[in-house]
């Protein structure tokens, strides 16, 4: 055995009894364990109409998944918008897609980011000259969220639309678009 191994192995052993090692000693662990629940709140649980909506997806542990709803709109092409939410309270994860774009086999492209805490930036098309789809209650993105602390955080839509296939595209009209709560224990 080299010199230097067995430096290494003393020191692993001087380390280990000096922190309790073996049976019972130290009764404590370095293993950090959330007992932090999410759940999501909507501000508009069924609203009706031409409607864009939060609704929670799912929930593990201390992450929770946000799905954007979209309800009662037709010659969808694309949506963009901000999600801004209270980074003291969650952070950003990641994002899956949703089922909306993706109808007939289009692959859609996708653009998730998060530039500062706070904010997510979402902008979502159909690609190639297809037509738009009816959203008939179909999810657009998920978005997922590790929270913090406890307590309660606004997720607002800011700068958002949803756009046609015409050339170049254009809003759709008549479009309401709710947030709701992110509710920490």
């Amino acid at each position: 055995m080299s010199q230097a191994l067995k430096t290494v192995l003393l020191s692993l052993v001087a380390t280990t009894v000096a922190c309790g090692g073996g049976g019972g000693g130290g009764g404590g662990s370095n293993v950090v364990t959330s007992n932090l629940t999410p759940s999501f709140v909507a501000d508009q649980a069924d609203a009706g109409g031409s409607v864009v909506s939060m609704t929670e997806d799912s929930v593990a542990g201390d992450v929770i998944t946000i799905g954007i709803l979209v309800t009662g709109s037709e010659e969808i092409y694309g949506a963009a918008f901000d999600l801004a939410y209270d980074p003291t309270v969650a952070v950003f994860q990641s994002w899956a897609p949703g089922t909306l774009l993706e109808q007939s086999g289009n692959p859609p492209n996708y653009t998730v980011d998060a530039p500062r805490a706070g904010t997510v930036v979402v902008g979502a098309s159909r690609t190639g000259n297809v037509p738009g789809v009816t959203a008939g209650g179909r999810t657009l993105v998920r978005l997922t969220f590790k929270v913090l602390q406890p307590g309660n955080a606004r997720l607002s839509f800011r700068s958002a639309s949803l756009t046609d296939n015409r050339i170049p595209p254009e809003e759709i009209p008549g479009i309401s678009w709710f947030g709701g709560s992110l509710v920490v224990v």
